[in-house]
This record gives structure tokens, sequence and C-alpha cells, in this order.
């Protein structure tokens, strides 16, 4: 097959993907071409029709409370299964295989969806377990551990330019579902859904690899361990990082599950409107994904995130002052999720690549997205946000939204300041980075360097990413044994 040509290829040009300094290869870039076909597809299969599952169930007659309901269902249960399946394909070795399995399972689930007798109007139970189903087996966080695979240490900031295919997958996908939605009915969005997803999983079959280089590469035993993948995530930095995750996502759960309720149901806007609202929030992630690596290496993480956290607290109050005669104004303010969503993604998906181990790269990139807006952070803001705007309507719901974002803006840049005068790593930072220049900004100027490196690993040496946290004890005084390192 193509793809084993190809791994064949790079494994002999690079025995490791993550240690080479090169450019990316040719066979590598056909692997790199393929993950923005997947980024697009991705965004017109099964996840396309769940970025867009609340038009579907308005479609089917459900309240906005039973919206909420079944959005929060359908992002708590995958928080718990996704890890799952990380830690599937990384201890088997297997990222193809279980991915294959997922696709198949969301397309059978899809067409029950489509078919009248079961995707039925009212039938608030029926829905929400085929929804939450569909979650379950979503393809999540897999096409980013694919391209960070791919790219290798040496690039992984050109990320962005790849990802930011899904915001265009995005754009076109929910204009042509709000369209659509408005003139015939959602119901007829699933083909188009299903004729993506088969496309995608035939594309992956034939052409990834069974198993990329990381993966054929041998491992020292040690870091496969899952008590080294724990010991990086109770450090407090990650903690720190993952919570602060967890509450933009719960923000922009109650902005992202339930606008498009309260731009129909109270503003009196159309389904098209939403669609092309949808199109707007992807539309900026393409050039930021675009520069995303130049915003890491002068801007930093952390400047990055708190920016990210600005442009949701502008977007939640511009919200709140919009009327059934400025509904239109809802689209200008859609750009602002662009800023909020690339910028957060790119800092947080960089820094968790950087603080845990490689071997355990799947599994980090899914917990990282289970705990944001796609997983109990965007289930949690659809729960409460829902009740919340059935009680007291949208206006309310949405300034109080504002508030929060304001507290979690205000922690960022006072934590990462006092950090900062006391000669600390910032928070999204890793205590072996180091800022060479003097500018006060918030992460580090470098590209990082990972915790964990491959050719270490190939050679007998392991540094996981615990030991570089112990730097951090040792610059504080706390001196600490380093543990698993041997040379």
């Amino acid at each position: 097959m193509a793809g084993e040509e190809a791994i064949s290829e790079l494994e002999e040009a690079a025995p490791s993907s993550m240690s080479s300094s090169r450019k990316p290869d040719a066979s590598r870039n056909r692997l790199l071409c393929l993950m923005k076909v997947l980024f697009f597809l991705q965004s017109w299969s099964p996840s396309g029709m769940l970025r867009t599952g609340s038009l579907y169930l308005l479609d089917r007659g459900m309240t906005v409370a039973q919206i909420g309901q079944i959005e929060a269902a359908g992002l708590f249960l995958p928080a718990l299964t996704s890890p799952l399946w990380g830690l599937l394909a990384d201890r088997l070795r297997r990222r193809k295989a279980v991915s294959l399995g997922l696709m198949v399972i969301s397309i059978a689930l899809l067409a029950l969806l489509a078919m009248p007798q079961i995707g039925c109007m009212h039938c608030f139970w029926r829905l929400m377990a085929l929804m939450t189903a569909l979650s379950v087996f979503n393809l999540g966080g897999t096409v980013d551990a694919y391209t960070l695979d791919f790219l290798g240490e040496a690039h992984k900031g050109e990320y962005g330019v790849y990802r930011l295919w899904g915001s265009v997958g995005w754009a076109t996908s929910a204009i042509s579902a709000g369209i659509v939605a408005e003139h015939a009915g959602f119901v007829y969005n699933f083909p188009v859904y299903g004729a993506a997803a088969v496309a995608m999983l035939l594309l992956c079959a034939f052409l990834l690899p069974a198993r990329t280089a990381s993966e054929h590469s041998p491992m020292e035993g040690r870091e496969m361990e899952l008590y080294v993948l724990m010991r990086g995530l109770r450090h407090w930095r990650v903690l720190v990082a993952l919570a602060e995750v967890l509450i933009l996502g719960v923000g922009v759960g109650v902005a992202e599950k339930l606008i498009f309720a309260y731009v129909v149901r109270e503003l009196g806007g159309s389904p098209s409107l939403c669609g092309y609202g949808v199109a707007c929030m992807s539309l900026t992630n393409v050039p930021l994904f675009f520069f995303s690596n130049r915003l890491l290496r002068y801007m930093g993480r952390d400047w990055m995130f708190a920016l990210a956290v600005a442009a949701y607290t502008l977007r939640a109050i511009a919200y709140t002052l919009l009327t059934r005669h400025t509904v239109y104004l809802f689209l200008p303010i859609e750009f602002l999720h662009g800023v909020t969503y690339s910028l957060s993604r790119a800092a947080t998906v960089d820094f968790i690549q950087a603080a845990l181990p490689a071997a355990w790269l799947t599994t980090g990139q899914q917990i990282l997205l289970v705990t944001g807006q796609q997983g109990i952070g965007g289930g949690l803001g659809a729960l409460a946000g829902g009740w919340y705007m059935s009680q007291h309507g949208g206006k309310q719901t949405y300034t109080l939204a504002a508030v929060a974002s304001s507290v979690l803006l205000g922690f960022h840049v006072v934590s990462c300041s006092v950090l900062w005068l006391c000669r600390r790593s910032t928070l999204l930072s890793l205590p072996h980075e180091r800022r060479q220049r003097s500018f006060p900004a918030f992460s580090t100027a470098q590209a990082a360097e990972p915790l964990v490196s491959d050719s270490n690993c190939h050679h007998g040496s392991v540094q996981t990413s615990t030991e570089a946290y112990v730097a951090e004890g040792a610059d504080t005084g706390q001196h600490e044994q380093r543990v698993g390192r041997t040379s």
C-alpha cells in the first residue's frame, strides 16, 4: 500500500521522526498533505454534524433546556472514553486500527440518526442516546496526533498550517448545513456527512501507514509505563493548564452550544444566519493557525492564551447587546470565536506536547481535547447554560459568562506576572525553557525543547517530563533526585 511504502521510505531516510532536523522528505510531505485533506473531511463527517447538532435538535422540536442536556451528554461521556481510545492506540501502538474502528461505528450511528423512524420528532431520550454514542465514537484529536507525529519535533510549530484546513472545512460545511436546514430540512445534510465519512475512511485505510515511524521505533520500556504519563499529568503546571482549558471550555460551551437557540428563539434569526455564523467563527482560524508558529515564537503560549480569553470576554459582552433589529451583527461577533479557539488551541497543544512524554502523544492530545470545549468544559457549559438560559434568558446568561471569563483572564495575567517577577517559569512555560530577551512576555521566546527526547530513548537514555520539573525545584532550593536518567 502507498502508506506502507511511505513509512518504509520515511524510516530509511529518518529513523527518528522527532529528532530529524532536516525538512520533511517527499514521503512525509505526502502524508502531511493527506493530513490537510483529513482535517477538511473531518469537518464534513459526523464531527461536522455534531458541530451543528443544535440546528438538528431545533429541527427535531427540542427545547433550549433539552438541547443543553443532549449536548452536555454528548460531551461528558466522551470525556471518559476518548482518553481510553488514546491509551489503547498508544499502548498497542496501533493508532490506525483504532481510528478505523471508530470511523466505521460513527458511520453506522450517522445512518441511524438519518432514519425518520429513529431520529423522530420530540424523541428526546432516543436522540440523546444516539447523539451521545456518535460523540463517544468520534475521532477526537487523532488527526492532530498524526500531524504532530509526521511533523516531528523540529517542525511541530507548523501544526497550525495543517490545522487551518479543518477551519476551512468547518466554514464550508456549516454554511451548507444552515442553507439546507432552512430550505429543505436538516435531515438532507446526512447524505453529505455520510459521503465525507466514507471518503475519510477509505483514505485512512489505504494511505495511512499501519504504524508511523515513532510507533515502529524501539522504545525504552519504562517510557511506555502508565506511571510516567501520570507523573506528568499530576504536575501542578499541567493541572493548572488543564483547569484553565476547562474553565474556558465552559464559557465556549455556553456560546457555541446555545448560541443558535438564542439567535433563533430569542432574536428571531434564521438557520442560514446560524450557518453563516459558524463560517465566520472558522474563517478567523485560517490566518491565525497559519501564523501560529510565529505567534508561538514571538508572543509565547501565555500571551496567546490571555488574548484568547480576552476575545471570548468581548464576544460574550457583545451578545448581550444584540436585539431583534440588530441580530445580523451576530455575524461579525463570531469572528472573535476564531481568535479564542485558534490561539488557545495552538498554545495548549504545544504545551501538552512539550510537557508529556512523546510515547503518549495521542493520549495527551485526547486528554486536552476532552478537558475543554469539546469535552467536560463544553458539557458543563451546555448543561448549566441551557438551564440558566431557559430560566433567565440569553442576555443574563452571556452577562454571567463575560464576568466569569474576566475572572479567568485576571487570574492568568496576575499569576504569570507574579511568576515572572519571581524569576520563575510562567504558567504555560516549562522549567527548562528560558527566555533570552528582556521583554516581559508571558512565555518562552524559543521553540520548546522536548521533555522526552526520542533520540535519547533510542540510545537507552530516558528523560521523563517529571525530570524537567525537578529542575524547577532545584532552582528554588528544593533538591530532588532525577528519575530514570542514565548516560
